[in-house]
């Protein structure tokens, strides 16, 4: 079930997230730099994601986390191993920490060792082969409660103008999304461009 909540948590915020776009939340606007006698031009955000996105993807990473601990409890039920205390899935930053964590912490069952190890539940590594970035940061994140949250960022993959003329000083900066602002510089060009 704590899986198949975070895949309604992650539906859900698939859903948010598409009806913000769809507000059209962004504007170009452009601002005078007094320094230097300069107009900026920039993608600026008129409002923020809402707090119901942030919610639901807080969520789905704390029950996709806590499904991978749910079952390695029932795994342990089911092999007849009823663990005497709370049980985690065995997330580790490498193959050889992680046979150090099954053998040395006497909590896992013998049993269980190999398909634990199937999983590879640590990051891709230059020392090793394997490795599962993807599952390994979702319980990263998940474990460090207290910075989930999503921000807006920004990409420029590419800027066209039909177009251009320019008498003056122009710069295309590279574009990069300023979170505090939040507004991205795309052009920067004299007053009288």
């Amino acid at each position: 079930k704590t899986f198949g909540w975070a895949k309604e948590a992650i539906d859900d915020l698939a859903v948010i997230i598409k009806s913000f776009r769809d507000s059209n939340p962004f504007g170009v606007v452009v601002e005078l730099d007094v320094h230097n006698n300069q107009n900026v031009h920039k993608l600026k955000s008129r409002s923020n994601i809402p707090d119901s996105a942030t919610r639901r993807a807080t969520e789905a990473l704390n029950n996709i986390k806590n499904g991978f601990d749910q079952a390695v409890f029932a795994a342990c039920v089911a092999i007849g191993n009823i663990p005497k205390k709370d049980i985690l899935f065995p997330w580790r930053n490498s193959p050889r920490d992680l046979d150090w964590k099954l053998a040395n912490k006497g909590v896992y069952p013998p049993g269980l060792w190999d398909v634990l190890r199937r999983h590879e539940p640590y990051p891709t590594g230059k020392e090793f082969s394997g490795g599962n970035d993807q599952i390994r940061e979702l319980a990263r994140i998940a474990n460090d409660k207290h910075t989930i949250g999503l921000a807006i960022v920004g990409s420029v993959p590419h800027i066209g103008f039909r177009r251009f003329t320019s008498r003056g000083m122009s710069q295309v900066p590279n574009p990069s999304w300023d979170a505090t602002r939040n507004e991205m510089r795309v052009l920067r060009c004299d007053m009288d461009a």
